[in-house]
This record gives C-alpha cells, sequence and structure tokens, in this order.
C-alpha cells in the first residue's frame, strides 16, 4: 500500500505541476494580451488571465499543503461510503463543460455579432474547460490504480 501512495503522491506533484505551469503561462501570456490589446483578444487575454490565477492557486496551494497529505488508511475510510471513480471525477467534469458551454453561448450568432469582446470570452472559456477536461481525464486515468488499492482496504 505504500509503494501505491508514493507512487499515488509522485503522480499528483506533476499533475499540480503542469497545472501551476499552465496557471502561471496563462496568467502572464494573458496579462500581456489583455494590457496590449483591444477587441477580441482584449478580452481572450483577460479570461486567460483569470483562470491563470485560479490554477496557479489551485496547483501551487495543493504543490506546498501536500507533504501533509492523508496516510492511505485515513483515505480507505473516507471512501467507505462506496465513492467510485466517476463520482470522484463528474463534478469537475461538469464545472470543466460548463465552461466550454458559457463559451459555446459567447460564440452564437446573436451574441457575437454584437461584441468582438464577447467573440474573445467565449473562446478562452472554451480554451479553459477544454484544458481542464482534458488534465481532469489524464488526472482520473492516474489515480485509478491508487483509488482501486484503497477500496480494497475497505471492508
Amino acid at each position: 500500500m505504500r509503494d501505491a501512495f508514493t507512487h499515488y503522491q509522485s503522480f499528483q506533484t506533476t499533475a499540480l505541476t503542469v497545472l501551476a505551469i499552465w496557471g502561471g503561462l496563462n496568467l502572464v501570456g494573458g496579462g500581456v494580451l489583455w494590457l496590449r490589446s483591444a477587441g477580441q483578444w482584449h478580452n481572450f487575454g483577460g479570461i486567460c488571465a483569470a483562470w491563470g490565477i485560479v490554477n496557479l492557486a489551485i496547483g501551487g496551494i495543493q504543490l506546498i499543503t501536500q507533504r501533509n497529505a492523508a496516510a492511505p488508511e485515513v483515505l480507505s475510510t473516507a471512501l467507505k461510503g462506496g465513492i467510485t471513480n466517476l463520482q470522484l471525477v463528474t463534478g469537475f467534469w461538469i464545472s470543466d463543460f460548463a465552461t466550454i458551454a458559457i463559451g459555446i453561448v459567447f460564440l452564437l450568432p446573436q451574441i457575437a455579432l454584437r461584441s468582438d469582446g464577447l467573440q474573445g470570452t467565449g473562446k478562452g472559456l472554451i480554451l479553459q474547460g477544454a484544458f481542464l477536461a482534458i488534465f481532469d481525464v489524464f488526472l482520473l486515468a492516474g489515480i485509478n490504480g491508487y483509488v482501486q488499492s484503497l477500496l480494497r482496504l475497505v471492508p
């Protein structure tokens, strides 16, 4: 079990590092676009910079606090309620696809024709939602074995 926990922590560190780097790149790149452009690119940059702050905060805070991760025995007890992998990721996917859906609404002709800025906002939301959906798929695949080993501990 400790080997699975160590592998999980290593995978988690890699995933959080990717999220923090994505956040940092979005913050810097989006910030530059937001400050130095107009219309679509201005709003696209603003969305990317805002999501960059969120992703950098999530990835960075988790990396810092990861040293105090719960032991496998505590986590297996938390899973006693029968939580499945699908349940673990459903909340993330709802958020990811809601972000994409809102972005698509901003690109609908009756809305997008009103403003270049709305088109940029929509495209930024689609990009961020798509990245997070893909990230969550890889995260689920990476932790699947560990979650399964925890569930074997549950009587």
